[in-house]
């Protein structure tokens, strides 16, 4: 709604200022590091699950490809997250579209 880019600290500077706007910014950059550093470790611990044999090793390079993929994204534009974003909500959202009698057979 504002013609402006920067997101929520633009939105706060609007309404309560600077200082607030510095808070917001500072607290969403640090809530964004710490919840994008568990999607590797969660990633991994579902495909160990899957795989118990991975390697430590393994693990890692799983977990700095996501980071690198993620980032080679983000780096692309917005437009590139978006369509991104679309086609993993679509894959995520596909392993609930089959009907109950697939999923629970009596």
């Amino acid at each position: 709604m504002l013609p402006e880019e920067g997101g929520y600290y633009r939105w706060v500077d609007a309404r309560f200022g600077r200082f607030w706007a510095f808070q917001n910014g500072w607290l969403t950059w640090m809530y964004s590091l710490v919840d994008m550093a568990i999607y590797p470790v969660l990633f991994n611990q579902y495909l160990k699950y899957f795989v118990p044999s991975l390697s430590p090793r393994v693990e890692w390079v799983i977990a700095l490809a996501m980071i690198w993929g993620a980032t080679a994204i983000n780096l692309r534009g917005s437009a590139r997250v978006g369509r991104t974003s679309v086609i993993a909500g679509s894959f995520i959202s596909s392993a609930f579209s089959r009907s109950p009698s697939r999923r629970f057979p009596r």
